[in-house]
C-alpha cells in the first residue's frame, strides 16, 4: 500500500523511533523521525505532517507539551 500520508514519529529512544518508523515505511507511509520535541516542531513548521505519533515521556519537552505547541503552530499561533 502506498499512501500520501506523512507520519511524524517522535521518540527520544532511537530503537523505538526507528522500529516504528520502519514499520510505517514498509507499509507505504511517508515517514519522518524526530528524537525530541524541538526537532519535531521544526519539522511541523517546515513541512506538512498529517499524523504525529509521540512518546509521552521525553526529556525537555514531553509529548503533551509537544502536541499543544504543534496544534498552536497549525493554527498559526506559534
Amino acid at each position: 500500500m502506498i499512501t500520501d500520508v506523512r507520519v511524524l514519529v517522535v521518540d527520544d529512544e532511537a530503537n523505538q523511533r526507528e522500529a516504528l518508523g520502519g514499520f510505517l515505511l514498509k507499509r507505504g507511509y511517508d515517514t519522518v523521525l524526530a528524537a525530541d520535541g524541538d526537532t519535531a516542531l521544526r519539522i511541523v513548521h517546515d513541512s506538512v505532517v498529517d499524523v504525529m505519533l509521540t512518546d509521552v515521556r521525553m526529556p525537555g519537552m514531553d509529548g503533551a507539551e509537544l502536541l499543544a505547541k504543534a496544534k498552536a503552530a497549525a493554527e498559526g499561533l506559534f
